[in-house]
């Protein structure tokens, strides 16, 4: 089988130099050398302009779409207070594998195989602390198409990339709203503090179906994750909406009421009662000391009216600039619309 599969490989390679060298013959554009050493260059000034977090670098690298996507990354990583860095990146081959020289060169495009080596390094720009370290040799499939003249970066797509966590429904989803979609997205933009992600870790917790864009002119993301997919006892995880807001919090919580409320609080966070015995009685809330909750915007009556009114649990997390909304149904791209909706409503109740 595995002979084969190397046959058929370069099978496809073949066919692929073939059509590059027709395409070259009457576009010097795509002579194989050319293709390559655009890759190599991009690749090169890609992680050296990603690493610092710097936008405007990459712009001459990127497709107009594509660079709107890496703004939005970008931003949510400084939100966070993280810097991606690539250190020491190795190109260790090359392969065209798709390639289409169309009669109107402005939908010319090609992807090529990059096998490499980096230290992919994700680090906290507060204290300095490496987040997480990964030095695995790793394949990326880098698509580039031609816009104003110029072959332009449009896609990085993981080889690691599951076919199977693709949901179409939610690709609409994002299609529909101008957000961007991604299958399987990992550990990059990964939350890891606050009570609803106090389980997360970089090597094991999962985020996948992922869906960012901008949205009532914040950064809005949408996302299923799960702290422990390996784990024996089911990890079925939640649906997550986010965004990123121009004011900071220290930690405040909000939960539907439970039976175990009363005997468990979130670490750090003291519980706050409010005036109203209605509200008491359905919610909790916990909030870090320097906080006032009491004026806090999303405990207006209306919010958490609606928020109650709601056919799934919802619980609510504003640390740092970060709003989240949670819940542990997982009705699919229906889902992403249901959490939308709240993500409005809690929108509503901050910009009064």
């Amino acid at each position: 089988i595995g002979y084969l599969g190397y046959r058929l490989r370069r099978r496809h390679l073949a066919e692929i130099a073939r059509s590059i060298a027709s395409a070259a013959a009457k576009d010097p554009d795509w002579r194989a050398d050319v293709l390559r050493q655009r890759v190599a260059d991009v690749f090169e000034q890609f992680q050296e302009a990603w690493s610092g977090g710097d936008a405007k670098a990459l712009e001459p690298l990127l497709t107009e779409e594509y660079r709107k996507r890496m703004v939005l990354e970008l931003a949510v990583l400084a939100a966070e207070h993280r810097r991606n860095a690539v250190r020491n990146p190795r190109i260790r081959g090359i392969a065209m594998t798709h390639a289409v020289d169309a009669e109107d060169n402005r939908s010319d495009t090609f992807t090529a195989e990059i096998r490499a080596r980096a230290e992919d390094v994700l680090i906290d720009v507060r204290t300095g602390r490496e987040l997480y370290v990964d030095r695995t040799p790793f394949t990326e499939y880098w698509t580039f198409r031609r816009e104003d003249g110029a072959w332009q970066l449009d896609r990085i797509r993981q080889s690691t990339e599951s076919p199977d966590l693709r949901e179409s429904a939610i690709e609409e989803f994002a299609q529909t709203h101008g957000f961007f979609y991604d299958p399987d997205f990992g550990w990059l933009m990964m939350p890891n503090e606050g009570f609803l992600f106090r389980k997360s870790n970089f090597k094991t917790s999962d985020i996948n179906n992922h869906v960012i864009g901008y949205h009532r002119g914040k950064v809005v993301e949408f996302y299923t994750y799960r702290a422990n997919p390996e784990s024996r006892r089911r990890d079925r995880g939640m649906v997550v909406a986010q965004a990123v807001l121009p004011k900071a919090y220290h930690d405040i919580v909000i939960r539907q009421r439970t039976w175990w409320s009363r005997f468990s609080s979130p670490r750090g966070l003291r519980r706050v009662t409010l005036e109203s015995p209605e509200f008491n009685r359905r919610f909790a809330v916990w909030t870090h000391p320097l906080d006032q909750a009491n004026s806090f915007e999303l405990l207006h009556p209306t919010f958490m009216e609606k928020l109650s009114g709601l056919a799934f649990s919802v619980d609510v997390e504003v640390i740092g600039n970060f709003l989240y909304l949670a819940t542990a149904a997982r009705g699919g791209a229906a889902q992403f619309e249901e959490m939308l909706v709240v993500l409005n409503w809690a929108f509503d109740e901050m910009e009064k």
